[in-house]
């Protein structure tokens, strides 16, 4: 076979393979060139042709800045992101709630009896808590307390006299000797009014000289002297007698000659 004649062809094939290192098609352009010169008669030829031309086409093109580019052309970029909001939200609010002080009673026997001196003012205290809200898609999603703060409060100290100073007082039962002076709201009562019998709370009989009054304010058993209805004793309770009130008994209120009204009383030694 004289292979003189196959030299221009191959001398352009490889020509063209040299230009095709360069270029990202390349191989596929020297695969080409090669199978252009292929006859029946010269497959053999070819084929040796192309066992030695391809790999030295293919090492140029890997190695080839114009096949591949520049390095800027493989740095590496990240990839675009589109910016998304969270649908949750969260706030943070105080919720304060008062803490009571308590009112500390101390008696004192350098008082006089009935009246009190404040020692110390009473301030409140406060529980403060922090709370974490979240919020999904504007509607609460859930609540927190994340802190706890408290303040203490401070007590209210009063001092209570305790200390009996004896006083007179002319009457029209001579001189009486009490120990006390009370502004009270006075009312009258028989035994025959709603939820009274004829035995008061100390088992006497209810009628004149018994009257009914707070314990806390006028112990029962004291002795009271009341101007316009006289002397009596503190024997009887009632529901609505709170503070300072008191119900003056009657044998029968239809006779009684009392009116409601203020009045002092004495509580006697």
């Amino acid at each position: 076979m004289k292979l003189s004649k196959y030299l221009p062809s191959v001398q352009a094939c490889l020509a063209e393979s040299r230009r095709a290192f360069f270029l990202r098609a390349g191989v596929k352009k020297t695969l080409l060139n090669i199978l252009s010169i292929a006859t029946p008669k010269n497959l053999g030829f070819v084929f040796i042709l192309s066992s030695l031309i391809f790999p030295l086409t293919l090492s140029n093109l890997l190695y080839s800045k114009e096949a591949w580019g520049t390095e800027d052309s493989f740095k590496l970029t990240s990839p675009q992101t589109n910016e998304t909001k969270s649908v949750f939200e969260e706030k943070y609010l105080s919720h304060e709630e008062p803490i009571q002080f308590e009112t500390q009673k101390i008696n004192d026997p350098e008082i006089e009896l009935g009246e009190t001196v404040l020692v110390q003012a009473g301030k409140n205290g406060a529980r403060i808590r922090k709370i974490k809200v979240t919020y999904h898609n504007g509607e609460e999603f859930s609540r927190e307390v994340v802190s706890t703060e408290i303040s203490d409060p401070q007590p209210q100290i009063v001092k209570i006299g305790t200390k009996k100073i004896i006083r007179e007082l002319p009457s029209d039962y001579g001189v009486l000797h009490y120990f006390k002076k009370l502004t009270v709201f006075a009312t009258s009562y028989d035994s025959s009014c709603h939820g009274c019998n004829e035995t008061t709370a100390l088992g006497l009989k209810t009628g004149y000289g018994v009257i009914a009054v707070d314990p806390n304010v006028i112990p029962l058993r004291t002795r009271v002297y009341i101007p316009g209805y006289g002397l009596a004793i503190a024997g009887d309770v009632g529901g609505a007698i709170k503070g300072n009130k008191i119900d003056l008994g009657f044998d029968d209120i239809k006779s009684g000659w009392w009116s409601s009204r203020y009045v002092d009383i004495y509580l006697l030694e």
